[in-house]
């Protein structure tokens, strides 16, 4: 029977960093090419799809949704080692969790407004007197804002309704970054041969995730720039110490038995 060992710390260190590049690309390229939402955007048909991709990720249903998918999907692919299914599923609850602590602490500590107040504001919304209401209120508010606005798609509308918080980071991307790092973490530490595909697919959904929180006027490129560098620490961070622990348990297996001979007098 071929042995199957677990893929040494350093070269799970290279793909995750390999994923962060391209997604911390992202808010990158946005700041270079000087691009910002705006109110009197034209919105096109793959700005719905955008919007698509980014229900993937709201709270609490899609996301929910989401993560039961891709943690049953990658709990059927890890099968050579020890990843039990529930091992998956408690470090996607470990991970996800903690992004989404960290997040919300930093929300409420910053309490920076999304881009898209700005046309709210314009409207004679007074921002900290919104910020005092109930979540329920404020979007009766961009409800009554937005009655006559014909600019914004309706979809969008009823989004920014929903998504009455802060600005910063993004929960979204931290969400979404978390899946490509929690995939391809795991993929590499079964050496398995599909990670680059797995990977390569979840990547590009959690940019494309990252790239219509902009394009939505949901965040500011700083917020996705966090965000990203967030997820990947604290992912850098998880799998470094699932790496002590194995080793621990491979000392633990490896220790030689002492002959009972050895304690008689």
């Amino acid at each position: 029977m071929m042995t199957v060992t677990i893929a040494p710390f350093s070269k799970l260190v290279k793909n995750l960093t390999l994923t962060f590049i391209p997604l911390i690309l992202i808010p990158i390229i946005i700041w270079l090419t000087g691009w910002h939402w705006e109110h009197t955007q034209d919105y096109q048909f793959w700005d719905f799809l955008l919007f698509i991709v980014t229900e993937t990720g709201s709270t609490p249903y899609f996301a929910l949704l989401t993560s039961l998918v891709l943690a049953i999907a990658l709990s059927m692919r890890c099968q050579r080692l020890q990843h039990h299914w529930v091992i998956i599923f408690l470090s996607v609850l470990v991970l996800q969790g903690a992004t989404q602590i960290v997040k919300s602490a930093i929300k409420y500590a910053l309490e920076e407004p999304r881009p898209y107040m700005s046309y709210v504001v314009e409207q004679g919304v007074e921002i900290d007197t919104f910020y005092e209401l109930p979540r329920k209120e404020r979007a009766e508010i961009i409800a009554e804002t937005v009655e006559d606005d014909t600019q914004t798609p309706s979809w969008l509308q009823n989004h920014w309704q929903h998504e009455t918080g802060y600005s910063f980071p993004s929960g979204h991307t931290i969400f979404a970054v978390m899946w490509a790092m929690i995939i391809v973490g795991f993929l590499t530490r079964e050496q398995d041969s599909k990670t680059w595909l797995f990977g390569g697919l979840i990547t590009i959904w959690a940019g494309l995730m990252m790239i219509s929180r902009v394009r939505l006027g949901m965040h500011f490129p700083i917020d996705l720039f966090v965000s990203t560098i967030l997820a990947y620490l604290i992912a850098l961070l998880f799998f470094y110490l699932l790496a002590k622990r194995d080793q621990a348990f491979s000392a633990g297996i490896e220790r030689p038995e002492v002959p009972e001979s050895h304690y008689r007098q």
